[in-house]
């Protein structure tokens, strides 16, 4: 009896499991068992995930997987991944009770990246009255020096002539998608040299753990699916040897 009844939640579990998997067009390659049940790594899965171990092996899944699926589909589940960790990381950083202690120009930032996250490059390029009238590349460069300036400025009241004129620049851009990634991968790194110390200290073990997997993305994309020793640093930090 015993036995019938774990099969059937067995089957349960990977029928529900499948059909979450079809429902995101993943390959099975995606889905992970534990303690006899399956789950889909999906982007939301990663960052629900509270249990630092269970973390690591789905990553070690996710990074057989993505090597064996192919690019354009592939980057569209890293993009959606990364945002949701860019996410995670401010709504942790404001409930922090030392967030008070930021400095001036790092709140401006975070509210940047608030908005390329909720409303995206898109929707804030159409507030822009008038496009740079230039040559797209020049564009593109031009956008990509602004996006520069809003991660090193200091002066909080520059900060927002900086970001007029990025949004400005990137209307007039041919890939708006890719600059709108750069941002989301770049704007992250500026605020966390930012914060307080014991800010970085207090977030959970398993966000850290998709914290480098952020950096080691707007570092070198991809890395960790061919490299050894930047995928042990993702799951591990300084422990990796």
């Amino acid at each position: 009896m015993a036995d019938r009844a774990w099969r059937a939640g067995y089957q349960m579990s990977l029928l529900a499991a499948l059909e979450e998997n079809i429902a995101h067009a993943y390959t099975p390659d995606f889905l992970y068992y534990e303690d006899a049940t399956f789950q889909v790594v999906s982007p939301e899965n990663l960052l629900e995930e509270t249990d630092l171990t269970a973390l690591r092996n789905k990553l070690d899944l996710l990074c057989s997987a993505l090597a064996r699926w192919n690019v354009p589909t592939c980057s569209g589940y890293l993009e959606n991944l990364l945002c949701q960790i860019s996410k995670a990381i401010l709504d942790t950083l404001r409930a922090s009770p030392e967030w008070a202690e930021s400095c001036a120009a790092t709140k401006p930032r975070v509210n940047y990246l608030t908005n390329l996250l909720t409303d995206g490059l898109h929707s804030l390029m159409e507030a822009v009255e008038e496009a740079e009238n230039a040559p797209p590349e020049d564009n593109f460069m031009n956008a990509q020096m602004e996006l520069h300036k809003l991660c090193i400025e200091t002066d909080a009241e520059y900060l927002e002539n900086d970001w007029a004129d990025f949004l400005s620049f990137a209307a007039g851009c041919p890939d708006t998608d890719s600059l709108s990634m750069q941002a989301i991968l770049t704007l992250p790194v500026s605020i966390l040299t930012e914060v307080p110390a014991q800010v970085l200290d207090a977030l959970p073990e398993t966000l850290l753990c998709l914290l480098r997997f952020l950096l080691s993305e707007a570092a070198w994309p991809m890395s960790f699916t061919y490299n050894d020793t930047v995928f042990r640093w993702i799951v591990s930090g300084n422990d990796a040897a």
